[in-house]
């Protein structure tokens, strides 16, 4: 018989090739490259999404790619919102998703708004179109509902049990955690101590910073 793998294998196999499993020592243009694009609709999320990947990662190396244009955020790469991808994959992917993103446009209550306008030349303006979708069902319950996605993720063992958000003022930087599954409390000390690590990084500046737990058997 054939073997077939468990949730947890796969689950693993997945993480492994989003390099959540451990952090490495690579530069950050091959961790772009290699994850063939990152989400950057917010523009700070690259920064801890490489962070989380990349031991002793620091801001100054991945502004360098920015604006040396070795790396760009760009939209209707993949799904409707904005990526951040290398120069030489945003040359490589966008040529060959372009058909879709104009068909996409002119089927879009923006393009019947716009009857009469040369549409070729609208859609290089505006092209954040729905291309793809991502299988999520492996890392996290999709019955807790989509809202909880859009919020950075914690993962514990592997799955989704939590999100968090920092609220960043002048000079206060409070991060708060919500947890929709129960944690063992080793887990749960050490979430709170990588969210200090999170603090640390994104927030070193701020004069009050603090952790918020709620969720789960606060």
């Amino acid at each position: 018989m054939t073997p077939v793998l468990s949730q947890r294998a796969l689950n693993r196999a997945l993480l492994e090739r989003q390099l959540l499993l451990r952090r490495v020592e690579v530069p950050a243009i091959e961790v772009i490259e290699r994850l063939v694009g990152m989400q950057a609709q917010a523009p700070n999320d690259p920064y801890v999404a490489l962070w989380s990947r990349i031991e002793g990662f620091q801001t100054d190396e991945l502004a360098a790619l920015i604006t040396e244009r070795r790396a760009v955020r760009a939209t209707a790469l993949m799904r409707t919102t904005i990526h951040l991808v290398s120069a030489r994959d945003a040359l490589t992917i966008r040529p060959l998703v372009q058909q879709v993103a104009e068909r996409q446009w002119r089927y879009s209550p923006f393009a019947r708004n716009l009857a009469g306008v040369d549409i070729d030349q609208v859609v290089a303006a505006y092209d954040n179109l729905l291309l793809s979708h991502h299988d999520r069902s492996r890392v996290i319950d999709l019955s807790v509902g989509a809202e909880r996605w859009w919020h950075g993720s914690i993962l514990v063992d592997g799955f989704v049990r939590g999100t968090w958000r920092i609220d960043t003022t002048r000079r206060a930087a409070p991060l708060s955690i919500g947890l929709y599954a129960h944690l063992e409390a080793s887990d749960r000390a050490q979430v709170e101590a990588e969210a200090l690590r999170v603090l640390d990084f994104v927030a070193a500046e701020a004069t009050a910073r603090g952790i918020n737990v709620r969720g789960h058997e606060d």
